[in-house]
Parts: structure tokens; sequence; C-alpha cells
């Protein structure tokens, strides 16, 4: 939030004890892309499919799951639904394993809620609703 607040691009407010942020800009499609990240321990298959939702309103899309847990068939199948698959090293490192190129979000205007649930979920602990469908 800080370089946002930084640049002006955001206002903070302090009201009845509760943090507030407002856009200082015209937001109609501030986002010119959207790059979505499934991160998942286990359940790979489930991860890509989820990930291959994300392309509504995503340009280019990832599964980020265990380096121990990539192998040939989890490649496979996101390239397959065109998800690029990313490995977490044990020291916190991320590798791309598989990428695919960015393509136009099948429902573009959905982005915008799309960015909006993570700026939500940045400003405003608890607020993030894991599994919460997308309207």
């Amino acid at each position: 939030m800080a370089p946002l607040l930084a640049e002006g691009l955001l206002s903070r407010s302090l009201i009845d004890g509760v943090v507030t942020y407002r856009a200082m800009v015209d937001t109609s499609d501030p986002y010119g892309g959207l790059v979505a990240v499934e991160l998942k321990l286990s359940a790979w298959r489930r991860a890509i499919a989820q990930a291959g939702r994300y392309r509504l309103f995503a340009e280019q899309c990832f599964v980020a799951l265990p380096d121990s847990r990539v192998a040939s068939a989890v490649i496979g199948e996101a390239a397959r639904n065109r998800v690029g698959v990313l490995a977490v090293e044990n020291d916190g490192s991320v590798r791309v394993v598989h990428t695919v190129a960015p393509a136009a979000a099948v429902q573009p205007h959905r982005r915008r809620w799309a960015a909006e649930q993570v700026l939500r979920s940045v400003t405003t602990p608890g607020a993030r609703r894991a599994g919460s469908p997308i309207v």
C-alpha cells in the first residue's frame, strides 16, 4: 500500500478506528493485465482446474506447488488447460517450470472485480473468503 500512497494513487483515512483507502484516480479499468496464481500443497488436479477458471478474468494463470509435487503429469495437464506451473523450493524461492503466453481474459469485465478482491484481502484483515464464487 505504501507505494500507492506515496504516488498519490490512494488516500488513507481513519474513521472510528477503521482504516479505509480511496482511489485518487479514475479506476474505470486501471488494470492492463492480471496474473492469477493458485497455490496448493497437494491436490494438483484441483489446483489446475481452479487456475483454469481464473482465465475468466486473468490474462495469465499459474499453479504453484512444492517442487517435490511437480512432475511431468502436472506439466502435461497444466499445458492442456493453458496454465503455467511454478515450483516452490524449500527455501521459498520460486522457479517457473512451465509458462503460457498471456491471452485475453475470457470475461475481461471480471478483472476489476478480481483485482478489488485482492486489494480488499490486503487492506482488510480477515476479508479473504477462500472458495468464494466468481459473481
